[in-house]
Formats: C-alpha cells, sequence, structure tokens
C-alpha cells in the first residue's frame, strides 16, 4: 500500500507505474482508490461552511448555513416560487407560487451582468452600437422550441 504519492503516468500497456515522486513499480494488477476532491468554490465565495475535505455542511434538510440555500449532489440550490411564464410552463415550473429547488448559478450581481451582456449582444445583433437600437427590431415569439423539450417545426 502506498499512500500520499500520485500516478504520474503508466507505461508498457500497464505493466510498470510512474508514481509523482518519480519512483516506478512493475505489476500485474493496480488498485487506486484516488477519491474525489469537492468542487466547492462556489460555496466559498458564497461564505457557507466546507468540512476537513472540503464538503459542503448541510443539516438533516440540506440547508447549508445560509438557510435560503441547499445542496444536493455536490450542487447548490436556491428556493424558487414558479412563474406562469411561457419559458417556466416548458421547464414544467408553471403553478405560481409552487416551492421548488433550482441550481445555484451564482449572486445577483453576476446574474445582473450577464443580463448586461446578453442585451449588448442583442443590441449588436440588431446591427446598433447605442440602447435605442433595440426598439428597431422585430422580435416573434417561438412557442415550440429546443428550450422547452418541443420540437421546432
Amino acid at each position: 500500500m502506498i499512500l500520499e504519492d500520485g500516478v504520474k503516468a503508466f507505461k508498457e500497456n500497464g505493466k510498470t507505474i510512474e508514481l509523482a515522486s518519480g519512483t516506478e513499480l512493475c505489476t500485474h494488477m493496480a488498485i487506486l482508490s484516488i477519491g474525489v476532491k469537492p468542487e466547492n468554490k462556489l460555496a466559498l465565495l458564497a461564505g457557507l461552511d466546507v468540512g476537513q475535505r472540503g464538503g459542503i455542511l448541510v443539516n438533516e434538510y440540506l440547508q447549508t448555513e445560509d438557510p435560503d440555500i441547499y445542496e444536493k449532489d455536490g450542487k447548490l440550490y436556491k428556493e424558487y416560487f414558479g412563474s406562469a411564464s411561457e419559458f417556466q410552463k416548458g421547464e414544467k415550473k408553471n403553478v405560481e407560487g409552487k416551492r421548488i429547488l433550482v441550481e445555484h448559478k451564482g449572486s445577483l450581481a453576476d446574474t445582473l451582468k450577464e443580463m448586461e451582456q446578453d442585451l449588448q449582444s442583442s443590441i449588436s445583433y440588431a446591427g446598433g452600437n447605442k440602447l435605442d437600437a433595440i426598439c428597431h427590431v422585430d422580435y416573434v415569439i417561438v412557442k415550440n422550441s429546443i428550450f422547452n423539450g418541443d420540437r421546432v417545426f
């Protein structure tokens, strides 16, 4: 058993293992127990508590230290109250007031920045370089699309 030394490469069709330390082992079979390091960057940015190995700490209801943020299978979620918008109907979130969990994608500031970039993209797509150019574009509402699982005709 070798601890605290990673595998750098397998050589000679797997019969030789080169370790990170430079040691080479000749073998007919290797059993690796490497493990996984949790991806917790978003949790740390949100100021959430993590354990010694980096996993997000939750209570029996999967709530993190922030009672509005939940963790499930290594992903962060926030509570969402349904909308009756066309897009949300396609996402099966169409009941007003229905409480569900949706994946947490980041801070409000990040969301607003993304919306600003989308608006800038729309303006340039419309052929303009000023905000009022967006007013001179014809729009079409697409009822069936790949976004809500329907086929596009």
